[in-house]
């Protein structure tokens, strides 16, 4: 990222940190004085129009070839422009929040490092779990999701069954729900104390891309893949 974003041209690709090049692009509008043609609507008078022309002409040289294919259609328009980076960058969807709990709460002391660069890195996982929330998220919404995510990260990534089993709510455009997660896991529950998953003759009853694009809730794809439970033989 540029260190003087006023004087040099940030540019956004595909792997930028979208937060960090949000508040350089700002600072450049800014300072060029046209940024309000990102955020506000004004009368088609001809000296308005010649600086809404030089908005949009900056703020499309700040997107690198990769980034403009997606959003061409915006290309003189730098209101739209502005508000469509967001929802391809940076969505606030629920796996959105969910990487970045996971990111925030796996945050270490690195070998070297000093304090303030820890403080640094924790305020920056922070902003991005701030900036994956949709403006109608209230604490009692946080809570909520705040449980279903400790609920997910405890299953162990290396265990595959288990991995399968939180994709899809990892995943998800969603909130997540604490029920729903519960009720996936008592099914899970049931279908491994049926003895079916411990069968290393049969296929993993879950497929993640199914679960993924399933109508049905996560619970419902569970107990549709496994079937009827079955008494345990003596």
């Amino acid at each position: 990222m540029a260190s003087d974003s006023h004087t040099l041209l940030p540019v956004l690709h595909k792997e930028t940190v979208f937060s960090d090049w949000q508040s350089d692009a700002k600072a450049y509008l800014r300072g060029k004085e046209v940024f309000v043609y990102c955020t506000a609507t004004f009368d088609a008078a001809k000296h308005e129009e010649v600086k809404k022309d030089k908005c949009a002409g900056i703020l499309w040289s700040m997107l690198s070839p990769d980034v403009r294919s997606l959003v061409r259609q915006h290309e003189d328009d730098p209101k739209a422009l502005w508000a469509a980076l967001p929802s391809i960058f940076a969505p606030k969807q629920a796996g959105q929040r969910f990487n970045a709990y996971k990111n925030l709460t796996s945050i270490r002391l690195k070998e070297g490092e000093g304090l303030l660069s820890l403080v640094g890195r924790v305020s920056e996982a922070v902003r991005f779990l701030k900036s994956s929330r949709p403006d109608s998220f209230t604490l009692d919404k946080a809570d909520e999701e705040l449980h279903a995510v400790v609920l997910l990260m405890a299953l162990p990534d290396s265990e595959p069954a288990y991995a399968t089993l939180k994709a899809p709510f990892e995943q998800s455009h969603d909130a997540l729900k604490v029920a729903a997660i519960e009720q996936a896991f008592t099914s899970w529950s049931a279908f491994r104390a049926a003895g079916n998953a411990g069968d290393s003759g049969q296929s993993n009853p879950l497929s993640g891309a199914a679960m993924v694009t399933s109508a049905n809730p996560p619970s419902a794809a569970l107990e549709a893949a496994s079937g009827p439970s079955q008494p345990c033989s003596p």
